[in-house]
């Protein structure tokens, strides 16, 4: 199994390689290239370094359920339905690997049910501080939009989504935050996405129902809002499964 980036850190510090096998690990069981058992010798020959690293990195990764270690039976890389999808690595290295669309797809579905009932609670609240926080993100997705900088928009739009989620005030919904980054930064979104002249106005109406204080507006805006985004994910798969098909 190789590993999933090309040199190890030039820092050899424990700590670093640590993290290194760990993060090498993570995606490659994420991406698939790492399946069945997995030999605790051969991993140390592969990443140089002791047995007893080999044996941490194992138990992080079984901490967040992708692999289980047994006695007599070594360990095993788990199948996906055990792994904790919301710990922010495991978002982290499906992202990066070949499952992403997949993941893509799923976190849609939770931000649909998910966003506008966070968006209806946001209106119902008084607190300034998480409402300047959603309208200082709305101001820079309008600049964004406004210089055709398609990298600062999903950033902006990252940070829109996510200050929509802690104005909620539902801390449940304030720790899937961790989501939004895995749902907009990926390649094919960020080609397929444009600029759309009106996403600006789109979510200008969520900021707008929420400091109106009306839920149902608010409800209804964030769903137009993610309207776009299933849109725009619709673009996403086609074009990767372009990519993937091989030319005649």
């Amino acid at each position: 199994m190789p590993t999933t980036e090309r040199d190890p850190p030039a820092n050899r510090k424990v700590g670093s390689m640590h993290d290194f096998v760990v993060r090498s690990l993570g995606r490659a069981i994420a991406d698939g290239r790492l399946a069945g058992r997995i030999d605790p010798a051969e991993m140390q020959e592969r990443f140089a370094v002791s047995r007893s690293v080999i044996r941490e990195c194992l138990r992080v990764l079984e901490a967040k359920g992708m692999v289980r270690a047994r006695a007599r039976h070594g360990t095993h890389v788990n199948p996906i339905d055990s792994w904790s999808v919301l710990d922010p690595d495991v978002i982290s290295w499906r992202a990066a690997g070949s499952d992403r669309l997949r993941q893509l797809t799923e976190i849609q579905q939770i931000r649909s049910a998910l966003e506008p009932q966070a968006a209806a609670l946001a209106a119902t609240r008084t607190e300034p501080a998480p409402l300047a926080a959603l309208a200082r993100a709305l101001d820079a997705l309008a600049d964004a939009a406004e210089q055709v900088d398609v990298d600062a928009l999903i950033t902006a739009d990252i940070a829109f989504h996510t200050c929509l989620l802690v104005a909620s005030g539902n801390v449940l919904f304030t720790q899937l935050a961790p989501l939004i980054p895995a749902a907009l930064r990926l390649p094919e979104l960020a080609d397929a996405r444009g600029i759309t002249s009106d996403i600006t106005q789109r979510h200008s109406a969520v900021v707008d129902a929420i400091r109106a204080g009306d839920a149902a507006a608010a409800m209804e805006a964030t769903r137009f809002v993610l309207d776009q985004s299933r849109e725009l994910l619709d673009q996403a798969v086609a074009l990767s499964r372009r990519r993937a098909t091989p030319r005649s």
